[in-house]
């Protein structure tokens, strides 16, 4: 029994939703068989719980969800977070000032509690920024501007999830992963070419995936993910499937066990259809 898949991880954007920001039928399904085999299915999003489509709670509400980068594991049926791991204010702050240094235009958030809160300005550009996208819902549902964010990040409680770092070009980008290689607290990866995501060291979709293995009695052996970008690669390499799918940045299908179909081409089913839907349905014993 040990080598069967008893649980799956699903990035969502790239990955289980097309480029509409959609979930097929036809991922639905698959992943509705998977269920009824016994095996749990879980999403691992960089995106704050107030981002999460109606369509995915709907589909998974029953099961978890891991949202911020692994900073987060909500059991939705309890609707209560079962893991957490979370920034240390000063920290937040430190990262915040040596950033303004660079002297670029960059737009600075930081997410507490499944919203993602940014100075005003700063969440005008990034709502002007997605007017008229396939994202346009989900930065307006999951983000809310304040008068000061230093003053906002002052006034938590050590419970910042993660900070989202948008810049204009991939080179103000790494001038920023530059500055960043002195904090040894944090974890740094990236979804989008010219942004970065930053979490607490332990934080991350495989680390996080492995916690939510382990209460429930799940062996690594046993773990399957698929995912598309470079903030998916440290899930993929600790499952013991790695899925990269067809659209998938290069750097994530070299470290990938298997290539699936494009998020277009209901990739997610695919992975499915070749390594779940074989297995007979689980019997737990009492």
């Amino acid at each position: 029994m040990s080598n069967r898949i008893r649980l799956l991880g699903l990035d969502l954007d790239g990955t289980l939703l097309d480029n509409e920001k959609l979930l097929s039928k036809v991922n639905e399904d698959s992943i509705k068989e998977a269920m009824n085999k016994g095996v749990v299915v879980v999403p691992i999003t960089g995106r704050p719980k107030s981002g999460i489509p109606d369509a995915i709670l709907q589909l998974f509400h029953s099961s978890y969800i891991i949202t911020s980068n692994g900073a987060v594991t909500t059991d939705i049926k309890a609707q209560r977070d079962i893991d957490g791991v979370y920034l240390k204010n000063q920290t937040v702050i430190e990262v915040f000032s040596e950033i303004q240094k660079i002297n670029e235009k960059v737009e600075f958030e930081v997410f507490v509690d499944g919203i993602g809160y940014a100075q005003k300005q700063h969440f005008y550009n990034i709502s002007e920024k997605y007017r008229g996208t396939p994202l346009e819902s989900y930065i307006k549902n999951s983000r809310s501007p304040v008068d000061d964010i230093i003053s906002f990040i002052a006034s938590r409680e050590n419970d910042i999830t993660g900070i989202s770092i948008m810049t204009e070009s991939t080179f103000i980008k790494n001038r920023i992963l530059n500055v960043l290689t002195e904090f040894h607290n944090i974890k740094i990866t990236s979804s989008i070419p010219t942004d970065l995501e930053i979490n607490a060291a332990n934080a991350g979709k495989g680390l996080a995936l492995l916690r939510l293995a382990n209460s429930l009695g799940i062996q690594k052996s046993q773990i399957m993910a698929c995912g598309d970008s470079e903030n998916d690669i440290e899930m993929l390499e600790m499952a013991e499937i790695g899925v990269a799918m067809g659209n998938a940045d290069e750097k994530v299908k070299l470290i990938a066990d298997y290539i699936t179909l494009s998020n277009e081409e209901d990739g997610v089913a695919h992975a499915i259809n070749r390594f779940i839907s074989c297995q007979p349905p689980l019997i737990l014993t009492p």
